[in-house]
């Protein structure tokens, strides 16, 4: 090999050992964000959560769980899904609510017909879930008075959070209409506040009259909330 070919394949050689794990150190180029415009967005997310939750009536119980959610998006139109792992109102017998914890998943369908300034969005969505009941009490597990939720409403998105909300037959309730109100807003780059509300109607218990006849139960208003903080691991 001619000497200045030689030097060369020195150099190269040198050079190679000295960039080579300064290149390696070097952090991937950022990923460009989403345009679901272009094409089809999915994100996903996981979150463990602490809560409180109120029934109507009882007393508030502190509760620890988790979310699993995704999104896919494209264009206007948006499809979410989410499973969590949170508190409802249940029952042990009919029309008698406390809070339970279940584990419930949820499917939306929103699309974006008003676009606002800084990434707000507004349109109508349609939902529907169900919650499977986590407690049993003297060997009775607690039943929910609706066998799922299923609401017409609207969602509003921004870029740090969502709101949803709808009428129509909303599983913590056995009577007519419901409502039911879910957000989840970023507080910072790894929590967000999350919480649910919930209105409607239940037929309270039977009950004994003076002389022992029963005396059926009736419709009456009631209500159901839970707030909670939550950290993303995901």
């Amino acid at each position: 090999m001619r000497p200045w070919l030689r030097l060369l394949a020195a150099l190269l050689s040198i050079g190679g050992l000295l960039c080579g794990p300064a290149v390696l150190a070097q952090d991937p180029a950022p990923k460009p964000p989403c345009d679901p415009a272009a094409g089809y967005c999915l994100t996903t997310e996981g979150y463990i959560m602490v809560l409180r939750a109120w029934t109507q009536g009882e007393e508030p119980r502190n509760l620890a769980g988790g979310r699993g959610q995704f999104e896919l998006r494209r264009r206007s139109l948006r499809v979410g899904g989410r499973i969590d792992g949170t508190a409802t109102s249940g029952q042990y017998r009919q029309g008698d609510l406390s809070t339970i914890r279940t584990v419930e998943g949820h499917l939306s369908i929103a699309y974006d017909a008003l676009r606002l300034p800084g990434g707000v969005t507004l349109g109508p969505a349609v939902a529907a879930g169900s919650a499977v009941s986590l407690e049993s009490q003297d060997g009775i597990r607690a039943s929910l008075p609706r066998v799922m939720t299923a609401v017409v409403g609207a969602r509003l998105s921004w870029p740090g959070g969502w709101a949803q909300a709808g009428a129509g037959l909303v599983q913590e309730f056995e009577r007519g209409v419901g409502f039911k109100a879910t957000w989840q807003v970023k507080t910072s780059e790894r929590t967000v506040h999350v919480g649910t509300v919930s209105y409607g109607r239940r037929r309270t218990p039977d009950t004994l009259g003076p002389e022992g006849e029963t005396i059926p139960g009736h419709a009456e208003p009631t209500w159901f909330a839970w707030i909670g903080e939550a950290v993303r691991f995901k």
